[in-house]
């Protein structure tokens, strides 16, 4: 006998809705999407909203007044505003008190920031630690990964730092993407012309906190390359440096020609798909979506051990991994191996092949299914 398919109402957490500016917020929207034409009542609840246009899923926000930088009095106020709405299944990204499915997006926040430190100059330590208010975040996530009857973990690493936390048991679901079409070969040419390769190897760097993706390490690689090799790459870091300190690294060693700081892209994709080489030296990644993207692009990637996405990555095979953070000369080495336009066109063409496993449905899926296991009351479709 096939059981009727079950028809919930979910709510979806998250602290702030800013999906126009992609990351978490980005991929609520789409799961929320996705689950609604599935037949699921979705609602997305979340402290405040930067969309001022009518949305397709509803969206509760609380009061003004309730507005806060703690995220203790934050999470008490959304789990208020959760519990004023009827559903099935709670589903929160890092921002309540409890939930019937955890999923933090970003990891576990202690390992993020241990990592965040130690990709710091020792001078902005002490500084970087008193801006992420450590103790407070730390404590409200050790006390959601308690109380969650699910914890989802994005990639094997978030697994595992979990698992050193106390949470044993987590269904590793990894990050998916919603797959692009290829742009039309004029504009990725037009692109490549506005940028002035000429024939050099272009090497996409994107990034939204310098320090902690590696920026300053790239910089560094390219300050190590003979000039020779140098003058065959073109470095473009897409994100907000948010810090003088890296244009005028570039400044003092005179590499401007063969690297810039190109601020925010909205038209990331073209980006990807106009690029050579793909370079992600991040001392800590939940599951780097920029990562898959370039996968599916069929770049040659070359990412960190220590991010999540590299869970898809076969040394030599299908991208390259860094083992050391930190280090500027196994860049340069990964650099270097990528010169010879046969094995980087090879791992190109082998990470395009993954392309239709890392779409983001097949990770909805997954986590739709999950739901089956949290005893609620469930309503089988009309």
């Amino acid at each position: 006998m096939t059981l009727p398919p079950i028809r919930l109402r979910i709510a979806l957490a998250i602290g702030i809705y800013e999906p126009d500016a992609g990351g978490a917020a980005e991929w609520v929207r789409a799961y929320a999407l996705w689950l609604q034409g599935c037949g699921h009542e979705v609602c997305i609840v979340c402290e405040r909203s930067a969309v001022a246009i009518p949305q397709p899923i509803p969206l509760f926000t609380l009061p003004q007044a309730q507005y806060t930088k703690n995220s203790l009095q934050r999470a008490v106020a959304l789990q208020n505003l959760v519990a004023s709405r009827p559903c099935d299944v709670v589903h929160d990204t890092g921002c309540l008190l409890h939930a019937d499915v955890f999923h933090p997006l970003m990891g576990s926040l202690i390992h993020n920031w241990i990592c965040q430190l130690k990709s710091y100059p020792l001078t902005l330590r002490l500084r970087r630690l008193f801006q992420i208010r450590l103790w407070r975040d730390v404590r409200l996530q050790l006390h959601q990964q308690r109380k969650a009857q699910i914890l989802v973990a994005c990639s094997r690493r978030v697994s595992v730092d979990f698992a050193r936390l106390g949470r044993r048991e987590s269904s590793i679901v990894l990050n998916g993407i919603p797959l692009t079409p290829s742009l039309p070969a004029e504009v990725i040419q037009a692109l490549r012309r506005r940028l002035s390769i000429g024939e050099r190897l272009l090497v996409i760097v994107t990034a939204t906190n310098f320090y902690l993706k590696g920026v300053m390490k790239v910089l560094q690689a390219v300050v190590h390359l003979s000039a020779a090799e140098r003058s065959k790459f073109l470095v473009v870091v897409t994100g907000e440096a948010k810090s003088p300190v890296f244009q005028s690294y570039i400044d003092r060693h005179q590499i401007g020609e063969h690297c810039r700081l190109v601020g925010w892209v909205e038209q990331i994709d073209a980006y990807y798909q106009a690029a050579d080489i793909f370079l992600h030296p991040t001392y800590h990644d939940a599951g780097s979506l920029s990562t898959l993207k370039a996968l599916a692009a069929g770049r040659a990637v070359v990412t960190s051990r220590f991010d999540g996405s590299a869970d898809w990555v076969t040394d030599g095979v299908n991208g390259l991994i860094l083992h050391q953070p930190g280090n500027a000369i196994e860049i340069v080495e990964k650099l270097r191996s990528l010169l010879g336009n046969d094995f980087r066109k090879r791992l190109g063409a082998a990470a395009s092949q993954l392309a239709p496993r890392l779409n983001q449905e097949h990770q909805f899926k997954k986590i739709e299914q999950l739901y089956g296991s949290v005893k609620t009351g469930l309503r089988p479709m009309p």
